[in-house]
């Protein structure tokens, strides 16, 4: 790291370096989360999108374990339809995860007895991820204290709770929106974190659309950091500079692993690619009821998403969050006068 770059950070956001240890502790708290996950999956029932993800997982690990025999053929038009067409509304990594989990450890090798947990353990680890992310993340702005309250919140969340057994894409893509934004910051930090940052949203794309929007959040942010940047017009060059090379990084990088992850394009590209964009933008919606009145599809209330996180939320963490904030915007009022 350049001395530019030591101190240009600090403008953006004092972190404290992580030693080895806090990554022993972040992984004993996500290792802990993991086995409570697996020893309560039997509780959880299995949801229609989940029995859905079943059936195309098995398609997309019969595609994988046939592929050292059948060499490039596996990847023909016909070949490439038998494994991919079903459920190919949606990218194929959690799904491939999800039916190489099944077929190793399950079916092949018996080391789980239960084939529901089988095919539901690569979210759990997704959410073990998660809690490990969030505990260095807090680490590093904090301290360790911050950082254990910070994943004990996020395990303590009952709707992510129940998510994070499902053979679902919501989990995971939560942790990919977390990792993706670790990774813009460390592109901030280090050089070499600028391709990561292209790699993981990649890999993001490869886990659900949401993440689409992850890298438009992230320029409106470096956008009101540029405009609030009082240093000499040297350091803002080079501030625009790394935005710029992220940016690249994303773009380009971001859209080759996404294609390169799914042989289901590597056939009439762009019009698979074009039909995928097309059924997100006409998703059929589903019926919420909510406040006593049934809507059918949008718009929704503009205060549906804050009353949803009211009730979705513990109450500890809403009453901890407000008076932080409160707390934050005090302190900042405080330093401008």
């Amino acid at each position: 790291m350049t001395s530019k770059e030591s101190s240009t950070h600090r403008e953006l956001l004092s972190l404290t370096p992580l030693r080895y240890t806090d990554h022993l502790i972040a992984l004993g708290i996500a290792a802990v989360y993991v086995v409570w996950l697996c020893l309560t999956s039997r509780s959880v029932g299995i949801p229609r999108d989940e029995s859905i993800y079943f059936y195309a997982a098995d398609r997309l690990s019969q595609w994988f374990t046939t592929l050292s025999d059948s060499g490039l053929a596996a990847f023909s038009e016909d070949s490439i339809k038998a494994g991919f067409s079903f459920n190919h509304e949606h990218p194929m990594l959690m799904k491939s995860l999800f039916g190489l989990s099944h077929h190793y450890l399950h079916a092949k090798w018996s080391l789980i007895s239960d084939p529901i947990l089988a095919y539901r353990l690569p979210t759990i680890l997704f959410a073990g991820g998660l809690v490990y992310l969030t505990t260095l993340l807090g680490t590093a702005i904090g301290g360790l204290f911050v950082g254990g309250v910070s994943a004990l919140l996020v395990m303590g969340m009952p709707r992510l709770f129940f998510h994070a057994h499902l053979s679902c894409f919501d989990l995971p893509v939560s942790t990919m929106w977390l990792s993706i934004s670790l990774a813009y910051l460390g592109a901030l930090h280090r050089r070499r974190w600028v391709v990561g940052a292209g790699v993981i949203l990649g890999l993001g794309l490869a886990t659900k659309l949401n993440t689409f929007f992850a890298p438009f959040t992230l320029l409106g942010l470096s956008l009101y950091h540029l405009l609030q940047q009082k240093s000499g017009a040297e350091t803002r060059v080079w501030w625009m500079r790394r935005y710029l090379w992220i940016g690249v990084s994303m773009t380009i990088l971001g859209l080759l692993v996404f294609w390169a992850h799914w042989p289901w394009l590597y056939h009439h590209t762009w019009p698979r690619l074009l039909e995928y964009i097309h059924f997100h933008a006409r998703h059929v919606h589903y019926p919420v009821d909510y406040l006593g009145h049934l809507y059918y599809g949008p718009p929704f209330p503009i205060h549906f998403p804050f009353v949803f996180t009211l009730f979705t939320l513990p109450v500890a963490m809403l009453f901890l969050g407000a008076i932080g904030t409160v707390y934050v915007l005090i302190l900042s009022w405080w330093r401008w006068r």
